[in-house]
């Protein structure tokens, strides 16, 4: 079972956001789970002990901006480690910000996807192959980026990587 889901979190009363995360504890046979949604605590909160096996994230604060700037890293970093049958992460960004990334450190998953991937900053890619490093049981690894030359700069974070599988292209 898949569920896909484009809607302004935020924009639900305070009743219905209550309704809206008990919805998601109900399917028990839920794998995938699809989300656009704006960075909102209680959002991450209902993530809380699903036993989803794909997880696609695409946070924005706007309309506009796509990016992933999560001003609620930790909320979300609860509830992903709460997801132990998680498999794989799809994450849509636009400016790597590894600060906002801190939320994967340490999965167990075996897949990752980032896309639309720009170095926000000279000096993420250090921080960027310890937080890669951490995901021990990562096989799999699809970076998607605006830049072909940021591709020089993530072979450096990408060097001691473990992973049978790399896709690394530009949009």
């Amino acid at each position: 079972m898949s569920l896909k889901i484009w809607r302004r979190f935020d924009d639900l009363r305070i009743n219905q956001q209550l309704s809206f995360l008990k919805f998601f504890s109900a399917p028990k046979q839920l794998e995938t789970l699809r989300l656009k949604v704006f960075d909102n605590t209680n959002m991450w909160e209902s993530l809380h002990d699903l036993t989803i096996k794909s997880l696609s994230l695409s946070v924005s604060m706007s309309d506009v901006d796509k990016n992933l700037q999560l001003n609620n890293i930790s909320s979300l970093s609860w509830a992903l480690s709460t997801l132990t049958q998680l498999e794989t992460l799809n994450l849509k960004v636009r400016y790597l910000n590894v600060g906002n990334l801190e939320a994967i450190r340490g999965l167990n998953i075996k897949s990752l996807s980032l896309r639309y991937l720009k170095v926000q900053k000279k000096n993420a890619i250090a921080p960027l192959s310890r937080l890669l490093l951490s995901l021990t049981h990562l096989e799999s690894l699809s970076i998607k980026t605006f830049q072909g030359k940021s591709f020089a700069k993530l072979s450096d974070a990408l060097h001691d990587l473990n992973i049978k599988n790399l896709s690394l292209s530009k949009a």
